[in-house]
């Protein structure tokens, strides 16, 4: 694989005290190109709540793409699972997710532009 452009990209920190799961996206749009996407959590210090019985959370992963098939037909796929990394030929776009709840975290990730 010869890498040809490294794209980063970061959800900023995310502080939260309440209860509610706080659901963050960030679409990046990319030409007609073969990649290597991660994402990971760079931060992550969770809070309890004895009364509620809950403890933070933080997740960051793939949430769908966009790409090119064989036959040259656009096509849309989504995840319904936490994926941290992907390999998608002839990506057009890819989504990424980020939630937290009742923490304090960070998640940063960096996009392989291959042939």
């Amino acid at each position: 694989m010869n890498i040809n452009f490294l794209q980063e990209f970061w959800f900023g920190e995310r502080r939260f005290t309440d209860l509610e799961v706080h659901r963050d996206f960030l679409t990046v749009q990319i030409p007609e190109v073969n990649i290597d996407a991660q994402i990971w959590l760079t931060i992550f210090s969770p809070g309890i709540d004895l009364g509620a019985g809950v403890t933070g959370l933080a997740a960051a992963g793939v949430k769908s793409v966009r790409f090119i098939d064989p036959k040259g037909v656009p096509q849309f796929q989504e995840f319904n699972d936490w994926r941290g990394y992907v390999w998608v030929d002839r990506c057009t776009e890819i989504t990424f997710a980020f939630h937290v709840q009742l923490a304090w975290a960070k998640a940063e990730g960096m996009i392989y532009w291959h042939n």
